[in-house]
């Protein structure tokens, strides 16, 4: 079957995710409408999402902790990822947001998480710029953005743009603000070009 059409609320899709349990299949839209959808496990056609969830723009990577019953997004253009309860709708806010010059995130697209180390693995291809370090609350301000989403790209430092080379970076499952990540796969010896899409498996320990 297909889902799709003017109803769906699915434009620029890039990832999705799959509810083991209930089946909804959560639909990520990049770049051209900053909803992501949730349909049932059945829907088909030109349907209305269930429900759906404004996310930050450019939202790529999915990934859930299904534990603790929550998703975390990647966030392209503004070096992010942000952790939203799965059961979220309409304008809720995240739980927690990682951002910042000290996560070397560097336009992120890729999300996995390994329940048994307790971590988050994230793909960048490498271009970034720096920007003011995010609040308490997040990182917007009432004219502009929303202030608890990350700091946007509108408030970016001009003169801040790098090009670095492609990386994985490695953090705490929890982790917010600007952390550091744990460790860096990063260098020509590792053959990366574009690392988008990432998976764990807990038991042999590979990504």
């Amino acid at each position: 079957r297909v889902i799709g059409g003017d109803e769906a609320f699915l434009e620029y899709a890039c990832s999705v995710y799959v509810d083991p349990e209930t089946g909804d299949i959560f639909g990520v839209n990049n770049d051209t409408m900053n909803w992501m959808p949730v349909f049932g496990r059945d829907a088909k056609g030109n349907v209305a999402p269930k429900r759906k969830l404004l996310t930050h723009h450019t939202t790529f990577g999915i990934v859930a902790y299904e534990q603790e019953q929550e998703l975390l997004l990647t966030i392209q253009d503004d070096h992010a990822v942000i952790t939203f309860k799965k059961d979220a709708k309409d304008q809720d806010s995240p739980v927690r947001i990682l951002q910042g010059i000290q996560t070397q995130m560097a336009d992120p697209h890729g999300i996995a998480l390994d329940t048994k180390r307790n971590e988050i693995f994230v793909s960048n291809w490498g271009t970034n710029n720096q920007r003011p370090p995010l609040s308490d609350g997040g990182g917007g301000d009432a004219r502009h953005e929303r202030k608890d989403f990350p700091v946007g790209r509108n408030r970016a430092f001009s003169g801040t743009g790098k090009i670095q080379p492609p990386s994985i970076t490695v953090y705490p499952k929890k982790a917010q603000g600007d952390t550091p990540p744990l460790r860096v796969i990063q260098g020509p010896r590792t053959q990366m070009d574009w690392p988008t899409a990432l998976a764990v498996h807990p038991e042999r320990g590979e990504l």
